[in-house]
């Protein structure tokens, strides 16, 4: 069974390859909707990876297993999703400065053959360094803020925002590869580890 991955995401087609599993990946089409007033940081997530599986089922065969995920960072209560300008981005990265938050990601497997779809998310805790207000002009004027909930990228080279994480790495990339991999079995599709080092930095990983 071939995986499609519903993402637009350099980001997440870079980590699904660390599973040495047959891929192709279709954007998904949908707009995405900011969480309800009633709706948890998991429960968004779900919802937002379940409607990006299904928004590409019209264009697929049916023995293909869809792959949707959404990421949000909560902050002392507060959901965190992509920046909607340069501004609101300075915003998020002045609250989260040497202060701790949890980053969610959801995670959705569907499978129109089988008729199966599997949910979930992952959770990791993220301690973000002390970092000058100099440095996040910087960071806001490179653009890579840009398309990443909280306003941040935890593999940047040059801003090195996190300090350290509890949980999964890959989770706060964007795909928590670690827990789907777990679940490729379930459809009988085996993976073949061909990098670790992003696995090393997870703390109590399965996969290593």
């Amino acid at each position: 069974m071939k995986l499609i991955l519903a993402s637009s995401s350099p980001r997440r087609r870079e980590l699904i390859e660390t599973l040495g599993v047959d891929y192709d990946f279709i954007s998904p089409h949908f707009i995405e909707r900011k969480p309800l007033g009633f709706e948890s940081p998991m429960e968004y997530v779900i919802r937002m990876s379940l409607l990006k599986s299904l928004s590409v089922t019209s264009i697929v065969d049916n023995d293909v297993l869809i792959i949707g995920s959404d990421t949000v960072v909560v902050h002392e209560s507060n959901i965190l999703l992509k920046p909607v300008d340069s501004d609101d981005a300075s915003r998020m990265l002045e609250s989260l400065r040497n202060k701790s938050h949890e980053v969610y990601t959801g995670i959705c497997l569907l499978s129109l053959g089988s008729k199966k779809v599997i949910t979930d998310f992952e959770t990791t805790i993220v301690n973000m360094r002390d970092f000058s207000s100099e440095e996040i002009s910087k960071y806001i004027e490179s653009g890579e803020y840009v398309d990443k909930a909280g306003s941040y990228a935890i593999q940047s080279d040059e801003f090195h925002p996190v300090n350290n994480i509890s949980g999964c790495y890959p989770s706060v990339v964007g795909l928590p590869v670690c827990k789907i991999a777990r679940y490729l079995d379930k459809f009988n599709i085996k993976i073949q580890i061909e990098q670790l080092n992003e696995f090393k930095k997870c703390t109590n990983c399965e996969l290593i």
